[in-house]
This record gives C-alpha cells, structure tokens and sequence, in this order.
C-alpha cells in the first residue's frame, strides 16, 4: 500500500526544523583527518565524563541524596549521547579517508535541540 500525503502538507527544510524544535546548528569545513581526530577527542571525553557521572551518581545517591543520584544520572545520559554521535561521525570521517585520501576536505554538521542534547552529526565531502 503507497503512502498518500494529504493535499495541504508542508515540506519543512531541515533549518526550520531546528527552529521549531527550538535548537541549532553548528557546521565546520576541515580536513577528513582534522574531523576525525575532532570525533575521536570528543567521544573519548565524552566515555571520561560518562565514567566520572556514573561515579558521582552512585557515591551521591548511596552517601548524600536522590538529587545528586539525579544529577549524575543526567549527565551520564548526556555523555553517552555525545559520545554516541561523536564515534558515529568519527567512523564516517574514517571511511571518506579510505575512499578519498587524508586530506580531502569535509563538511560537518552537529545538530543541538533546545535541551542542549546532540540530535545528530553528519560529514560530507566538500
């Protein structure tokens, strides 16, 4: 069965999207390799703050109180979604290497919501 649209649909481009949503871009040009590296920094301190939260959380909610346990449940969560879409994109900056050489150039584009978590980073070939 085809998918009917109905007859007064929008097409929204991806910027008003973000606008509705209530968040924002940010787009960088380097090269792969630069990318990459950028990725892999970023994941990794992402992984070091996600260890440091689970940390935090657990000695908060044992020894202080269910807010810091809270707190440090949050923040795991945020660094495990940066770190999810930082490896992503270090993967896809990985393998346009492969394909065109180290020092080919990129864009990439991170996409942020208003809640300040990270909806997705895209790399492309300029």
């Amino acid at each position: 069965m085809e998918m009917v649209l109905p007859n007064n649909y929008i097409e929204l481009e991806q910027e008003e999207m973000m606008y509705l949503e209530g968040g924002w871009t940010s787009t960088r040009t380097e090269t792969a390799t630069q990318a990459r590296n950028r990725f892999r920094n970023v994941a990794t301190a992402a992984q070091i703050g996600q260890a440091v939260s689970i940390i935090k959380g657990t000695v908060n909610g044992m020894v202080k109180n269910a807010i810091g346990a809270i707190i440090g449940a949050a923040l795991t969560a945020w660094f495990t979604n940066v770190r999810s879409h930082a490896s992503g994109a270090q993967v896809a900056a990985q393998n346009i290497i492969n394909r065109n050489g180290a020092n080919r150039m990129v864009t990439w584009t991170a996409n942020w919501t208003w809640l300040l978590s990270l909806s997705g980073i895209s790399v492309r070939v300029t």
